[in-house]
């Protein structure tokens, strides 16, 4: 992938300070889901279990389905498919130059 003309190993390269965030605020949903498990009781388990649910699916589908989806936008995808031809071209120009040489 291509950013301001440098390739890019991955896509969250340069990112630190926001995955870095993005893993302590996921971390803690899924430590207070965690903890949530200390409310159960036989008389009041309804509300602890839905807690937990919730907070683990936010924990869960937070990074997957909303952060990592957003290579999905026209724009950012129409941008990789062109740096991908044009790294697709430049290789076969250097495969075709090096076989004219042999």
């Amino acid at each position: 992938m291509y950013s301001q003309g440098k390739n890019k190993a991955y896509s969250g390269q340069g990112n630190f300070a926001g995955n870095f965030l993005t893993l302590i605020v996921v971390f803690v949903l899924f430590a207070a889901a965690i903890f949530m498990t200390t409310f159960w009781t036989l008389s009041n388990a309804w509300w602890p279990t839905i807690a937990l649910l919730v907070l683990v699916l936010i924990a869960l589908i937070v990074p997957q389905h909303i952060l990592g989806r957003s290579d999905a936008h026209p724009d950012k995808t129409a941008n990789e498919n062109f740096a991908r031809a044009s790294v697709d071209a430049e290789y076969r120009d250097a495969i075709k130059a090096e076989s004219s040489k042999h």
